[in-house]
């Protein structure tokens, strides 16, 4: 673990095009000598958990982290995974409140960690990076809400297809066998993410297996035909093949 001043820790971020930093020259004048926090965090590592105080935003520069709320009965949702260029922490951070969800590493991820004071004062001097937190702030509130309208409007094997679709896009990677959606989730892992039990997830990627359209490997899955996925995903908003999917 290692202190950089923004200038380096910025410009020779690789991930910097998929962040709220993108395009924006960081000027270390601007943030009053304001320094970031970088380290490499083993898989299983713990980055923040639910209910603990916010002291910095993270910037992930590589690597994958599992994000997950537990209720108070024990029970835990697995809300999304974070990638490389997402910045955590923000929310939190901004609000003055504890974290609402517990990170946890699930592939080696470098982070750069930005403490409060120097947070605030580089969204204070520089409105583009204010606005682009902003709007990853609404993203998470929209995706929250449609989670929720998914655990109680729609059919899991509907909520399945959807995880998957949009897998491909953050994660996938295109290869010629497909695209392949790489993971590091178990079984219970995925069936959190999609809100349903272990069972209903199986029953309903055995489908899709049997239909040709996914291949499933050991924590990992490969889109064989993303046209007949998306076909699935239409006909299930309609009202139409959902049966067969999940009978």
């Amino acid at each position: 673990m290692f202190l950089n001043d923004w200038e380096c820790c910025c410009t020779s971020c690789q991930a910097r095009p998929a962040s709220v930093f993108q395009g924006i020259e960081i000027n270390r004048p601007k943030v009053a000598g304001g320094r970031c926090q970088s380290a490499v965090y083993p898989a299983g590592s713990i980055l923040f958990l639910q209910d603990e105080p916010a002291r910095s935003a993270l910037c992930i520069r590589s690597g994958r982290v599992k994000l997950s709320a537990t209720a108070p009965d024990g029970r835990t949702v697995i809300v999304g995974i974070a990638a490389a260029g997402d910045i955590l922490g923000a929310r939190a951070l901004l609000s003055g409140r504890p974290h609402d969800m517990t990170a946890e590493v699930i592939e080696e991820t470098a982070t750069c960690a930005i403490l409060k004071d120097d947070f605030v004062t580089l969204l204070r001097s520089n409105s583009e990076v204010a606005l682009r937190v902003a709007e990853r702030m609404g993203g998470e509130a929209a995706e929250a809400y449609r989670q929720l309208y998914a655990a109680v409007f729609k059919e899991p094997a509907e909520r399945l297809t959807e995880l998957l679709l949009q897998l491909c896009g953050t994660h996938g990677e295109p290869t010629a066998e497909g695209i392949h959606l790489r993971t590091n989730l178990c079984q219970d892992e995925m069936a959190a993410l999609v809100g349903v039990s272990r069972r209903t997830l199986n029953r309903s990627i055995a489908k899709l297996r049997r239909l040709g359209i996914i291949d499933c490997r050991r924590k990992s899955i490969v889109i064989r035909d993303l046209d007949a996925l998306r076909g699935w995903l239409s006909g299930q908003a309609l009202g139409l093949g959902a049966t067969r999917l999940a009978d």
